[in-house]
Order: structure tokens, then sequence, then C-alpha cells
């Protein structure tokens, strides 16, 4: 330690000797190759094997090629490009001569002579990404050369080749540093420039120039992969660890030394073992964070009072890892990463102790227990170039004395870019007709049953009032026609199970898919998600992690985590799915309400008093997500918190100085994962959100992976909600003559102001104003409670705003059916996963109800309420159950044990709102269920007597969820799925439970037709 301290003092005083001498300066310039530079980066490249992929190499600045080459920059030194072909230095004399010899050496050696004859200068503008000046091609194992053109002068294939180091993007401070590296010629006149509003390079070069550049842009883009920091603190022998230190403090990549830690730790009798991983992945200029490990509750304050009477508070303490990170994207370079961490694990558990402290006033000695708790923190800011992974720490533990002292920790961070692109659209698998004619193609699009329904209604147009009762219906490709669609010979259209089938053009096709995609898109929509967390081996999901960071969805990772599964090599530790409205927030909890003691103290009378806590463990999910406007793209954000074990009691004990009589109390640690982030997803992907070893579980080489699935459904109307009369077609002539049908009340005539006076429903009608010429009539059948009328269009328009105000009917009840039901975990996944894509879950609950009669499946409860539009209702099936809620031993004016009753069983709050359409439900709700009867546990205390004091406390398991969703009527939705808790079968078996509700509108029964 004192050598440490002597050496720091050293580096100080050499440095001020530096500062406190000023040197001679002096600026001279050079005329260089045009490829010096270039080809001093790609001398220093040096390529190896990458354990992560393609790993993007840091470009050397101009200073740092010349400091390898033997050239020292004191303080006020430096060197830039000057213009074309020259470098610009201030330095001393010495190093200026230095400089000199090696450009001169570097001019001469393996350089061809300049051109004697100057080629003409030839504009060109070409197409560029907007990042163009970060972004490279991608690799390619031979170089890329320029098409040859018989009658230019050749170019040498030197400079055609591009850098290896292309692999991935890499930052530029500007066009002319991206040329330089491309090895473009520029002579005298030649330039470029670069918009990057427009993404247009525009250069003047000659022909060889611009046939190389146009191979560079022309090149396939290669994007760089995901935002995700992930973690690896590793610990080991101090040799080894200082080895990884020297090695990572010579580059600005780790890779390679993370990546020799995590092989030597799966070797047998290895001294190297990973204390902690973890996976994060969050929005650019959002603040994340990561919590495992121990909620650890200790007596933080043992108070005495004025006649030394004892009294004893709790708080909670995380122990473990903590990791907290807000990562930004440099806006000059999108491949640099700029991050603010702090990041703080224990390398030991926490440890409590005995102190004494001399009380005044009795002269006694008060024992009472600390704790110490080991922890290393690291908070610092680091920048990034996309992909690389950086040693952020080597710590040496502090420790207890019984654990080994020879070790060190080295905590490794990588981070990455994922962009976030729309998901390829799944074309459904279907068999193409036999025969296509001639300029066609065949196509199979996914649309749902149902959503052209609304648009296939025609106009009532009949010239027999009594044909008007049933809306005639017309096809889809007459509706096509409508909107611009041609139909040629031998073309076809149908639409079936789900799959539109067209043979046609590729234009009406392309136009067929944009109608179709317009149509469902202005639909009401929600968004649904679904949890899973799963259990593996520890090196299985941490090489799949690296192998997905270069896509911007995971899916493919949890499609492998679940075949493992199915091969019992993964198992399902926790499912939840729940669905809500964009810009609305919504929680699902399945969780134990675990109760336990809070504080305790002796009241001035000299009696025991206790206060209980009670927290949620179990499953916690809170999202808020918004849904942009091109309907597939989905910003979360997200908080997810896991108990992987049931609470541990410790107990902590104390001596009263009073009486000199011992205290024994307990007090309850919880285990705890814990992820807070912003997301962006997409329209069916899939992302990790979280890996990390189970906290308080003994089981070395697993890893828990959380992933998250979003689904965005749109809201179809149902047959049943189809009303007559609506999207009736009005001729764009008012004077022009039509017929049509008001739907309006059985006792329509005796709106009248006299009825006695009028007699038919056309003097009704006129008497309001609205003329009649010779032709028009209008019959009231009040068998039908329907309104024909043959008029003008004009006429026909004031009857609509005639009944519209005069003819309002109330608005309909709406009946609302809760369903409870609990089954195998596997089957209730693979349900899940089917009705998380569509707008009515009616056939998964018909098949769980199916599953019900056979045994397979329980029908735990069910409720029905019926309310109206607008109203807040509430279904409450349960049994009082009254639990101690405290303890108070002889308090003045209070009962020695207080109570509060609960209700135990299945309560559904929910408030309705019809939309305008009249066939589609805003609802908000909240229903709750008791998975488990109430658990009551014992605990005890010694008090300041030496009595030993028990008490009763009451644990409830529940499942409750906030959300708000859009129903059609008729349809049946999936509100959660979830793990339940409080019985052991939940805890050794794989079962799951859902919540299922059903929507009908009940609308007035019209009366049979007769003809």
């Amino acid at each position: 330690m004192h050598a440490l301290h002597r050496l720091v003092a050293l580096l100080l005083v050499l440095t001020s000797v530096l500062h406190a001498e000023k040197l001679e300066m002096f600026t001279r310039s050079f005329k260089v190759r045009p490829a010096f530079l270039s080809q001093s980066d790609l001398d220093s490249i040096k390529l190896g094997p990458d354990p992560f992929g393609p790993q993007p190499v840091q470009n050397k600045t101009l200073r740092q090629i010349l400091e390898d080459a033997g050239i020292t920059f004191p303080e006020g030194a430096s060197v830039s490009r000057g213009p074309v072909g020259e470098i610009v230095c201030r330095n001393t004399e010495e190093n200026l001569e230095r400089l000199k010899k090696l450009v001169e050496s570097e001019n001469a050696a393996n350089h061809e002579p300049l051109p004697a004859k100057k080629l003409p200068l030839i504009t060109r503008t070409f197409k560029v990404p907007r990042d163009f000046l970060v972004w490279d091609p991608p690799a390619k194992t031979a170089p890329i050369r320029a098409p040859r053109r018989p009658f230019c002068p050749r170019v040498s294939s030197r400079h055609l080749t591009l850098s290896r180091r292309a692999t991935t993007p890499r930052p530029a401070p500007g066009i002319t540093q991206t040329r330089s590296s491309l090895a473009v010629t520029f002579f005298e006149g030649a330039s470029a420039s670069f918009n990057p509003l427009t993404g247009t390079l525009t250069v003047a070069n000659s022909q060889p120039n611009l046939d190389l550049i146009a191979a560079y842009v022309e090149a396939p883009l290669n994007r760089p992969p995901p935002t995700s920091p992930s973690l690896s603190p590793s610990s080991k022998a101090r040799a080894l660890i200082r080895q990884a230190n020297a090695a990572a403090s010579k580059k600005a990549n780790a890779f390679k030394e993370l990546a020799s830690l995590l092989d030597d730790a799966k070797k047998p009798g290895s001294k190297v073992r990973v204390v902690g991983d973890a996976f994060l992945e969050t929005k650019p200029g959002t603040r994340a964070i990561i919590e495992m490990g121990l909620a650890h509750n200790h007596a933080t304050l043992f108070a005495l009072d004025a006649k030394s009477r004892a009294s004893v508070t709790d708080e909670m303490h995380q122990v473990g890892l903590r990791f907290e990170i807000e990562p930004t994207v440099s806006s000059a370079f999108n491949s640099i990463i700029e991050t603010s961490f702090a990041l703080s694990f224990n390398a030991a558990p926490p440890t409590q102790r005995q102190v004494s402290v001399d009380d005044p006033v009795t002269a006694h000695t008060a024992d009472l227990p600390v704790t110490d708790f080991s922890e290393t923190q690291i908070v610092t800011g680091i920048s990034f170039f996309n992909g690389h992974t950086r040693l952020i720490g080597v710590t040496k533990p502090v420790t207890t004395p019984q654990q080994d002292a020879d070790t060190l920790c080295a905590a490794f961070l990588t981070a990455t870019l994922r962009r976030v692109e729309a998901l390829p659209i799944s074309q459904p698998k279907v068999a193409s007709p036999s025969s296509v004619p001639p300029g066609m193609i065949f196509a199979a699009l996914s649309r749902p049953e149902g959503c052209f329904d609304h648009k296939l209604v025609a106009s009532y147009n009949p010239t027999v009032p009594t044909d008007l009762d049933v809306p005639s219906r017309i096809t889809l490709k007459a509706w096509l026609l409508t909107r611009g669609v041609t139909f040629p010979s031998g073309s076809s259209i149908e639409h079936r199970a789900g799959v539109l089938r067209c043979v046609n053009t590729p234009d009406n096709i392309a136009l067929i898919e944009t109608i179709t995609d317009h149509e469902l898109s202005i639909r009401p929509h929600t968004l649904a998600f679904t949890l899973h967390t799963v259990e593996a081996p520890a090196s299985f999901l941490r090489d799949l992690t690296r192998q997905t960071l270069a896509s911007a969805d995971d899916s493919a990772m949890l499609a492998a985590v679940e075949a493992a599964a199915a091969r019992g090599e993964a198992t399902f530790i926790n499912s939840t799915f729940l669905e809500t409205k964009s810009d609305s927030r919504a929680t699902q909890h399945a969780v134990q309400e675990h109760c336990y003691l809070g504080a305790f103290n002796i009241t001035a009378q000299g009696h025991t008093q206790l206060s209980f806590k009670s927290r949620l463990v179990g499953s916690l999910l809170e999202i808020e997500p918004i849904l942009e406007a091109d309907k597939r793209t989905v910003s979360l954000a997200f908080s997810h918190e896991l108990h992987p074990t049931a609470p541990v009691i410790h107990r902590s004990h104390f001596r009263d100085p009073s009486t000199q009589q011992s205290l024994d109390i307990p007090l309850t640690d919880f285990n705890t994962h814990k992820t807070t982030t912003h997301l962006s997803l997409t329209k069916g992907g899939t992302k990790l959100i979280a890996l990390n070893p189970p906290s308080g579980l003994d089981r070395p080489g697993l890893l828990w992976a959380t992933f998250l699935k979003c689904s965005v459904v749109p809201h179809l109307p149902t047959d049943q909600s189809q009303t007559a009369g609506q999207n009736t077609y009005h001729p764009p002539d008012p004077k022009a003559w039509s017929s049509r049908a008001y739907k309006v009340p059985s006792d329509y005539l005796s709106t009248a102001s006299d009825p006695a006076k009028i007699k038919t429903t056309q003097q009704i009608l006129e008497a309001s104003g609205i003329l009649f010429p010779e032709g028009a009539t209008a019959i009231f059948n009040p068998s039908l409670g329907r309104l024909f009328v043959r008029n003008t269009n004009e006429n026909l328009d004031l009857v609509e705003a005639y009944t519209d105000f005069h003819c309002r009917f109330p608005l309909p009840p709406i009946a609302f059916t809760t369903h409870v039901l609990q089954g195998p975990g596997p089957l209730l996944r693979r349900l899940t996963a089917q009705a998380a894509d569509k707008s009515d879950h009616r056939t998964e609950l018909d098949e769980l109800l199916a599953a019900v009669k056979t045994g397979t499946v329980q029908h735990l409860n069910t409720a029905r309420i019926e309310t109206r539009s607008g109203t807040r209702s509430t279904s409450t099936q349960s049994r009082q159950h009254t639990y101690i809620a405290d303890v108070n031993m002889n308090g003045p004016g209070k009962p020695p044990f207080p109570q509060e009753m609960r209700e135990v069983g299945l309560r559904v709050e929910l408030e309705p709102y019809v939309g305008t359409d009249g066939s589609t439900v805003e609802l908000t709700l909240a229903p709750q269920f008791h998975t488990a009867p109430p658990f009551e546990h014992r605990e005890h205390i010694i008090d300041e007597k030496g009595h030993r004091l028990e008490f009763p406390l009451t644990d409830f398991s529940t499942t409750k969820l906030t959300t708000g969703i859009t129903m059609p009527d008729g349809s049946a939705r999936l509100l959660s799925l979830y793990k339940p808790t409080g019985k052991p079968e939940f805890e050794k078996d794989d079962i799951l439970q859902a919540i299922f509700i059903t929507c009908d509108i009940l609308h007035p029964e019209d009366p049979p037709v007769t003809k």
C-alpha cells in the first residue's frame, strides 16, 4: 500500500516538472502521399479470432500513428491535416526532424510515382445513407475493384482494397477521413461534399477514382446490431485478474480478456468463478435499473426512552448486484455509445455482530446488534464503440477474515446498438393455384376473419318498402372495384379462414394489400404482452445471448429456449399475460401478501407493542405502452419484479438495560429480481428482458432468462354487432330520388305534438317542415319499428336528422361474464400464444371449458354482471376473513389484539363505455382473485421480561389486474395469465391460471319479419 502511494506521488511530481518547463515549439507542414494515412491505418490493424462475433476496431488517430513511430508530443504539441496531401505539425525541432525522416521514407518506399498527366475532372452524385460518415460496408474476402473501362488509365489495385475493419461501423470526423481510408486519390481541384439531410455525396474527381467510390458506396449495407449493456463480473486469483487488467489497459476493447476468463471458469477445478450476470436493454436517453439479490432486513434503530425502555425499528438494505445506466448515442458518431452508470455488488453476505453500550440512567449495559455490509461500488461514465467490451473496474473485495483474501473482482461491460426494425410480415402457408394467367401472380395475405364485414353492407335501394328489413351484402370484389382495384380476365380473390387469396397483376395486388392494411390500421387496437421466465444452463443462455445480439429481435432465442424446455433441458419458472390500450398504465400482480414484524417498542406504561408490515412476494409486472403512428412500433415503459424464493427469517438479539433481560425479535429477508427500463418493440417481436442467476437458490451453473413478446391486435366487429342501416350510400345529386329505411320506436306516432289532429306519418314529417313532392311517400311499420321513406336525397337527409333528434333509443345494457380457470402450464401457454394476435378469444375459452368436463382444467370461479355504458359496477363473491392486525398488550383505550376484515374470493370492478360505432366497448377493469385460502403462520418474540410472546401473522395469496382494453360486442378476451401462489403444488408443478371475460351488448330484439 505504501509503495502504491509513493508511485502516485512520483507521477504527480513528474507531471509538475513537465508542466513547469516550457519547451520551444515550431510549426511545419509536410507533403505526404494521399495513401499515407490509410496505409498506416492498415498496418496498425491486428486481426484475431473474436469469441463474440465480428467486433469493431477503433481507428487510430494521426497522433497515435506518429506516437507509435517514436515521435513524442509534449504539452502544446499538435498535428492535423492541412490541405490535400499535407499534414501540419507543431512540435519541438527534434521531433519535427524525426517526422521529416518518417515522411520521406514513407513517400519513397513502395509507392508509385505521381501520374505525369492530369486526368480530367468529372462530377458525379451518389445516393448514400445519411450516416455515411460513420458507416463502412461489410468485409469481403476479396478487394472491391472498380469496373474495367478500356479507355481510362489503369489504377493500382492497392488503392482499391478496402480496410478489413469495415465489418462494422466506425466513427469518422469527416468526408476526408472516409475517402482517405478508402485510398481514393484527390488531385488538385478534386473535391467531395456530403449533405446528411438528403443523403447525397457529390464528388469531383477522375473517372477511375469515381469508379472506386461507386464500388465502395454500392457495397451491401451492414448495419450494426442493439443497445444492450450486458455485465459479467468475474473473480479469480490475483495473477489472472492482473494479467487481464494489464492486457485490457492497452486497448479499448477487452472482449478477448473476458472470453478468456469465461473459458477458464468452465474448466473443472478452475479458480475463476462468475459471481454475477446481468443483461439490460434500454432506449438511448432513458435510465434503466436492474437489481438482484437479497433485500436484507436489519435493525437500524435501538432507542431508549427516559426510563430506558427499548424500541426497535428495521430497514431494508439491498445485498447483491445493482446496475443503473443511462446511455446516449453520440450525435456526431452513431456508433459511439456514451454511458453514465453505477455498479454495486456484494462479494460477501452481511455479517451481524453485537455491540455493548452503557446506559447512563440505569448504569447497566445494553447489547444491540449491528450489521456490516461488504460492498463494491463503481460510478463513472465511459464511451463505447458499438459492440465493444470494457473492463470497467478491478477491485479487491472487502470480505470477512474467514474468507479467502487472495481474491480480485473484475467487472466487464459490453455495449451494443440494436436497431428497431419492423419484422418481416409472415405470409400464410397456403397452396398456390395450379395455373396462373400470364402477367399475374398469386399472393396470400393474412387478414383476420370479419375484417371486411362492415364494408360489405350494401345501400338500401328497394322499390317495395317491406323488402328493406334486412341489409343486402355486396362481394369483396365489388367493394374493391369501388376503391380502384381492377380485375382483368383470369383474376380472382377469396377471403377464407383468415387468409386473403389473390390472383392478379403485381400492381393490383400491391393496391389490395395497401387498402386492406389501411382498413386494419383504422380499427381500435389493444396491445398484448406475454412474459416468460425460463431456467436453463448458464453456458447455453450466454451463447444464445451473444448470437442474437446482432439481431434486433430475440424470437429465435426464445424459440431455442422453448425447444430446450420441451426436451427437458430447461424449465419454465413463470408466465404472465396481460392486455392494455395505448398510453394506458396496466399492472399484473400474482403474489403472496406476506405479513412480517415491522417494529417493536415498549410503551410509557411498560407494555409491549408490535406493528406489522406487508410486502408483495411473487411476480409484479407494470407496463405503460405507446403505439406509434405506424401501428407496428411500441414504446414501452416496463417494470418487472420476481421473487425466486419464499421470505427468509433470521433473528436479532438485544439486552434491555432496565431489566437486564434479553430481547429476541424476528426479521424477514426477501430475495428479489427487479428490472426497470424503457424499450422499443415491434409488432410480433420478442425481447430478452433480463438474464441473471436465481437469487437465494443454490443452483450453480443455471441462469434465469426473462422474455417479453408484444402483439398489436386490431379489433373487428363481430357478426352480431353489424347494425342494419349502416354504411348507407348517398348519391351525390341532392335532387335525385332514393328510398331509405329508418329505425324508430314502435310508438313513433305519439311523438307528434297533437296526435289527434295528425293521422299519418307523412303528416308528422310535413309538420316538421319536410317537403313531400308528388310521388314521395312515408310508411311506418310499427311491428318492424321501421320508417320507410321515398323522396329526394335532400329531403331524406332532413328525415334522417329528424329521426336522430326525436327518436333516440336508450343505451342498451351490457353483460360481462368472468371465468377463472386453472390448468397445466403447457396447455395454457399454447392457448395464450394462439390468442395473443387475435381480437376474439372465444375459441380458446371454449377449448378450456370443454377441458373442464374431462377434468384436465378446473373452473375455479365465475361471475356475471350487467350494467350500462358509463357506469362503474362491482361484483363480489367472497367471504369475510378476520385476522390480527397488531399486538398491543393492555394499551389504554385499545384492545390488546386489534382485528381487521378482508374479503377473500373473486371481485370484479369495471366501467364500460359503448363506442360511437355501437359495436365496441371501451372497458376499464380491475379483477382480483384469491388463488389460495389465507395462510396463518405463527411468530414469536422474547420481550424485555423474558416472556415468550407468540402471535399469528396472516398471508393472502392474490392475483390482481388493472388495465383498460377494447372489446368488440360478442367477443371473449383472455385478460390475464399468471403463476398462482399459496399452495405447495403451485411451487413444484407447472400450473397456471387464466382469467377470461366475455362482453355482450344486449340489443333489443326486433320482431320477426313477415313478407
